[in-house]
C-alpha cells in the first residue's frame, strides 16, 4: 500500500499532511483510481448480467402475456405505420373542415390562446406539404406555418427560417415581424428547434407568433375535448377519421383504457425488478 505511515501522535492535519510527499500522494491517487475502476467493472458486469438475462427476458415475457389478453382492436395508421407526412396531412384535412364556419379550425387557434386566437379567418387556404412546409394556414392578413416533428426528426439547417423566407417572398404581404406565425409541433412539450433551424434574431422578431405545441398536451385534448364532441351528429367520414386519429395518438402515449390493466402488470414488474 503505498501511503506512508503518519505519526499518530500529531494532531495537526497539515503537519500530518507534510510527512507526505508528493510522489507518495500520487501513488496513491493512482491505486484508488485502479480499485475503483475495478469495482465499476464488476457492477457494470453484475448490472449488464442482470439486464440482458433476468430482466430483460422476463421483461419481453411478462409483456407477451399481457399483451396476448388484450382484446381485439385495429386501428388503420397502426397498421400503415403512418410517418410525419401522413400526420401532416390528416391534421389539414382535419383543419380544412368548413362546418360552421371553420369551427375547427377556429377551435385550433384558441385552443393556442393569444396571439393566435386573435386571428381574422378571411380568404383561409391551408394546406400540406408546399415548398415543404408541413402545413401552412393562408388567410387574408396573415401566414401560419407549422413544422411537425411528431417523431423527433432532426431539424434541417435553417430550416424554419427558409420556411418564413418563403413566405416573405410570396408577395402577398406576409412579413416575419408582422404577421407571419409559426407553430413547432412535437410529440412532447418543452421541445424547441435547434438554433440552427430558428435563429436567435429570427425567433426574437417573431416574439410571440412563435409557439412551441406538442401532440401529448395539445393536439390530443383539443380534439377529446372540443373537436370530438363538435363531430357528434356531423359528416360521417370526419367522425370515423376522429375516431381513428384520436385512438390512435392515445396509443402513441399509452393512453387506451383498455391498456391501463396491461401498463399496472408491466409496472408492477418494473418495480419489482428494480426495487
Amino acid at each position: 500500500y503505498p501511503w506512508p505511515l503518519l505519526d499518530r501522535k500529531s494532531s495537526n492535519a497539515d503537519e500530518r499532511m507534510s510527512q507526505i510527499s508528493n510522489d507518495n500522494i500520487e501513488q496513491c491517487f493512482a491505486f484508488c483510481e485502479e480499485l475503483t475502476n475495478e469495482w465499476l467493472n464488476a457492477e457494470k458486469i453484475a448490472i449488464n448480467n442482470v439486464l440482458f438475462s433476468e430482466f430483460t427476458f422476463g421483461f419481453l415475457d411478462v409483456y407477451d402475456r399481457e399483451k396476448a389478453r388484450l382484446p381485439y382492436h385495429i386501428n388503420l395508421l397502426d397498421l400503415i405505420h403512418a410517418n410525419e407526412n401522413a400526420h401532416s396531412r390528416i391534421l389539414t384535412q382535419i383543419l380544412q373542415n368548413k362546418s360552421s364556419d371553420y369551427y375547427i379550425l377556429r377551435s385550433f387557434l384558441k385552443r393556442l390562446d393569444e396571439p393566435f386566437s386573435n386571428l381574422i379567418l378571411e380568404d383561409i387556404k391551408i394546406t400540406a406539404e408546399i415548398n415543404r412546409i408541413d402545413v401552412r394556414i393562408r388567410a387574408r392578413d396573415f401566414s401560419l406555418i407549422i413544422e411537425n416533428k411528431i417523431y423527433d426528426a432532426v431539424d434541417q439547417d435553417q430550416q424554419i427560417k427558409r420556411y418564413v423566407e418563403i413566405e416573405e417572398g410570396s408577395n402577398r404581404g406576409y412579413y416575419a415581424g408582422k404577421n407571419i406565425y409559426v407553430i413547432y409541433l412535437s410529440n412532447y412539450p418543452d421541445i424547441l428547434p435547434a438554433e440552427t433551424s430558428l435563429p436567435i434574431q429570427l425567433k426574437e422578431v417573431l416574439g410571440d407568433r412563435f409557439r412551441a405545441v406538442s401532440y401529448h398536451t395539445t393536439i390530443l385534448p383539443w380534439l377529446e375535448e372540443d373537436i370530438m364532441p363538435f363531430s357528434i351528429g356531423k359528416e360521417e367520414y370526419l367522425i370515423s377519421a376522429l375516431h381513428q386519429y384520436v385512438d390512435y395518438l392515445q396509443g402513441f402515449f399509452h393512453q387506451r383504457k383498455y391498456e391501463k390493466y396491461m401498463k399496472e402488470q408491466i409496472m408492477n414488474y418494473l418495480n419489482s425488478k428494480l426495487e
